[in-house]
Formats: structure tokens, sequence, C-alpha cells
């Protein structure tokens, strides 16, 4: 059995080495020539999996290690009769931490803390759905948009329609890319959205990028100077758009869910997802250490999320390699060489240098205690 690849997922070869022969390759070199005789596809989100790649191919199963699906033809995949699996919520937990960690990075430019806006989310799936249970936990207010979305679904209470949703202090992004049905979210933040939005707005994007209109984003951005722009995913992406990533307050390479939890659940899933199909014995594999140092205690909410995940360093590495000879290859460099970054719910933090407040607001994002000389535990707020 010929097993193709992209050689960025993470655990590779531990999860599929002994299932068949593993060939690897960069995800944007993955052609129809190199498939001919495969049997197996695995991808991430870089590839387009269509009929133009797989056609004439002896491929009978394709597994992407994302979330997000907007790069494969399913339609396709189900008319050829070609079995297919995603990582659907495999990150999800990551992106929320990208989330708090913009904000945290960002609290220096606004007057009022982040923890006393109001949030705005769009899409309420896997991670939207987790973002949100973060935000009532703190406290925030909170608004969220999800035609969707069922009105008995347990955040149901919070739907609002998109107009209110944009009015909101941050507006943060958490939908698939789609152009069709009722509800298409491709550009659904054009130039007659962002006119509703104010004029200190907060908007991150962790979604994908054409859900956001670039070009009209940028020129938003020329003429709303206190506006701050988080994006993560860009419009055209390794490219971007010419005079964006200047305007933007932070910018990252398309990295928000690239947690190692995050990125070893999505290679696991779809290693399961292989073996069901194949009928063949699932591999159990913990390539995570759980054994970490504690986190120093902070002295603000801002500085403890910043020790865990800092994306600033994120958005140095994209600006100045931006800059260079060759852009859109470095642009997937920086995801290749990505180093870990661990969740939230993997550190843990040594509960005696922590003041009360701090405590509950770290437990309600997710945080691990330990006490001194003990292992890290679920600690109540108050303990």
């Amino acid at each position: 059995m010929k097993i193709v690849a992209d050689e960025n997922i993470a655990a590779v070869e531990e999860y599929f080495g002994d299932i068949g022969e593993l060939v690897l390759a960069p995800g944007r070199q993955i052609d129809s020539e190199l498939l001919r005789d495969a049997d197996v596809l695995l991808v991430r989100s870089v590839t387009r999996v269509d009929e133009r790649l797989l056609g004439g191919s002896s491929c009978r199963f394709v597994g992407t290690a994302t979330s997000g699906i907007d790069h494969m033809d399913t339609d396709f995949l189900t008319k050829a009769g070609i079995g297919f699996s995603a990582a659907r919520g495999c990150n999800a937990e990551a992106v929320c931490d990208y989330v708090f960690s913009a904000l945290a990075a960002l609290s220096c430019q606004q007057g009022t803390h982040w923890t006393a806006r109001s949030i705005g989310i769009v899409g309420c799936g896997e991670v939207g759905s987790r973002l949100a249970a973060r935000c009532i936990n703190l406290d925030m207010e909170l608004a969220i948009h999800d035609p969707l979305l069922a009105p008995d679904h347990p955040m149901g209470a919070l739907l609002d329609n998109y107009e209110k949703v944009l009015a909101s202090d941050i507006v943060t992004f958490h939908t698939p890319l789609t152009k069709k049905g009722a509800f298409p979210t491709y550009h659904m933040l054009g130039a007659r959205e962002l006119l509703l939005l104010g004029r200190q707005a907060t908007i991150i994007n962790a979604a994908r990028g054409a859900v956001v209109d670039n070009a009209a984003l940028l020129n938003w951005l020329k003429l709303n100077e206190d506006a701050t722009v988080v994006l993560d995913v860009w419009e055209g992406e390794p490219a971007i758009l010419p005079g964006l990533l200047e305007q933007v307050s932070l910018g990252t390479p398309h990295i928000a869910g690239y947690s190692l939890e995050g990125r070893l659940n999505g290679t696991r899933m779809i290693h399961q997802a292989l073996c069901r199909y194949l009928h063949i014995p699932c591999k159990l594999i913990n390539p995570c250490s759980d054994d970490l140092p504690p986190i120093p205690g902070a002295g603000s909410l801002d500085d403890l999320i910043l020790s865990a995940c800092d994306i600033r360093r994120d958005d140095a590495a994209l600006r100045m390699t931006a800059s260079g000879p060759q852009p859109e290859v470095a642009f997937d460099q920086l995801r290749k060489n990505y180093p870990p970054r661990r969740e939230f719910s993997a550190c843990n933090i040594a509960i005696g240098e922590l003041d009360n407040l701090i405590r509950k607001q770290a437990q309600a994002l997710g945080f691990r205690f330990s006490f001194p000389g003990t292992h890290p535990e679920n600690v109540p707020a108050g303990a």
C-alpha cells in the first residue's frame, strides 16, 4: 500500500509508517503524477484535492489533518467512491488560545481592558462554541452570529443578527469558507459590513482568509487608524495583499491552530479513520509530554497568557520574512518550522504565586494549577 502524505503532518511517520510505503512531500508539491499509483492521500489545507489531482489515480482514501475542508472537493470524492475523513475540531482549543493571546498582546493599545469589552463571535462551531464558553466564564458581554445554529443549542440564547454582532468592541471570525448555500461566508466581511464596525473596533480572523475581503479591509484600515486588526489567515495565501501586513496590528502565518496538541489531534483522528476504513487496529501513541514545568505567577492575566502563547513573536517573524526576496516561500517555511507551542490546558501555574482574581480568570481560560511540590491538578479558583 502506498501512502502519500504532506511532510508537515505531525508525527506522520510514527502513525502511518508501518501501515504501508510512506511517501512524504511538501503539500504544495503533491501532484497527480505522485499520486498515480497511491492508495491513500493525507493532506493539510495547502493541497487542493479534486478531480484534477485524483482523476485516474488508484487512491481510495483521503484524510485531511485539518478541521476545515474548503480545500476538498467532497462532491467529487463521493462520486468517485473515495473514502474521506477530516479532523473536525482537532485544533479548536489552540485557536481559542490564539484569540486570547492576540487580545493580551493588544491590551496596551486599548483604553479599556479586553475583559471589560464586548465581544461578537461570528460562527459557533467547534471553535466558536469553545471560545464563547471561555468568554462566559470571564463574564464578558457576548453576542453570537451563526444562522446555522439551532435555537435550542446551549449558546442559542446568545444568538443575534450579524449587524448587532458587528457592533461589538471585538469581532472574531470562526466560520468555514463557503461560496454556496443559503449563508455563504466568502467575503462576509466586505466594504458594506466594515462600515458597521466601530472606529475603535478590534477584528480577528483566524478562520479562512477569504472570509474577509482583504482589499476592502486594506482600504478601510487606511481610513480608520484607531481600529486594530489581527489576521492569521490571508486571502490568496501564501501571498499577502501588498500593503495589508503593514496596516494590521498583528499578522501571523496561518498558525492559530498550530499547537502541538492540535496538530497531533489531527494526525490521530485521520489515523483512526484510516484504520477503520482498512479494518485494522489503531495505534496508541502519546508524543506529547505532560511533565511541563509550572509557569511562574504573573502580575496580570495578560502576562500569564503571553508566557504560554505569545503571538507577537510570530508577527515579528512574518514581518521580517515578508520583506525578503521570496515572501511566499518564507510564509510556508514559517509554518513548517513552527516551534512547539502547548495549549493552555497543558500548562500549569504555580498556584501560590497568583492572586485570587487572576487565578479565577486563568482557570476560566483552561490553565491548570499546581501547589509547590505537587503534580499539576485542577484546583478551584478560591483554593
